[in-house]
């Protein structure tokens, strides 16, 4: 139906030599023409200008409802016609709405929050839209795999590791918000005893290399600190109605 819709905003505007390059979607309409840009500056002319000389030429017509010029923008919006063919398309396809049998194999890769903690709004937000993103192309046929990378050799993670060796994880809450203590506590107490923080600093340098180096009595701490968080972080994905293969 858009491209439909798309197709008639070109008809509308062959007389003045436009190609796909000059119209897009915009958020201030269904599509936008930006030609008068062009015009304006090959007749070294306000582009304004010629966008309302443009849209006083253009008559609505077929899924086109209304255009408008603004600020040198040529707005084009559907008309409800539009709407209600599309929405009765989607309705009669039913279940079949957009399968495309299309071939191919794609990674997403979303979320991949740092296992220092529970999942804030801005981590949930990436994990809608990479979630929606695997469902539709899943739809359309692709082979999807989904990924969320979990960064366990950082600053953050070893930070944490030593929050939890000073003040240990309270087993009685949800993984991801007993490392986040652990996390929050150390980073208060250094802001607390600064002349210990230069010594904690290098704790921190210490551990990362001996996880670097395959320690086996630090490993495990990380390893720990890890799985905690990431437990806790499914569980709120799984109550989103969202997973990951990898």
């Amino acid at each position: 139906m858009f491209r439909q819709f798309r197709k008639e905003v070109m008809e509308c505007l062959k007389d003045f030599d436009v190609d796909e390059r000059f119209v897009k979607e915009s958020e201030h309409a269904d599509l936008a023409s930006t030609i008068a840009f062009k015009l304006a500056k090959e007749r070294n002319d306000n582009p304004v200008i010629v966008a309302e000389e443009i849209v006083s030429q253009l008559e609505p017509s077929g899924y086109i409802g209304s255009i408008e010029s603004l600020n040198g923008y040529i707005n084009f919006f559907a008309d409800y016609e539009f709407l209600e063919d599309t929405i009765n398309f989607i309705l009669d396809t039913d279940e079949n709405y957009g399968s495309l049998n299309l071939e191919g194999k794609i990674l997403i890769e979303h979320t991949s929050a740092n296992p220092d903690g529970p999942l804030h709004i801005g981590h949930i937000r990436n994990s809608v839209i990479g979630d929606t993103l695997a469902r539709i192309f899943k739809k359309a046929g692709f082979d999807v795999t989904t990924h969320f990378y979990v960064n366990d050799m950082g600053r953050q993670v070893a930070l944490t590791v030593l929050g939890s060796l000073k003040f240990g994880l309270d087993e009685r809450k949800k993984g991801d918000h007993a490392v986040a203590d652990a996390y929050i506590g150390i980073n208060r107490y250094m802001e607390e005893k600064e002349e210990e923080k230069e010594e904690i600093e290098k704790s921190v340098e210490e551990l990362m290399l001996k996880y670097e180096n395959g320690d086996k009595n630090t490993v495990p701490l990380f390893e720990n600190i890890v799985d905690k968080a990431v437990e806790g972080i499914r569980e709120t994905l799984k109550f989103l109605g969202i997973s990951h293969n990898l």
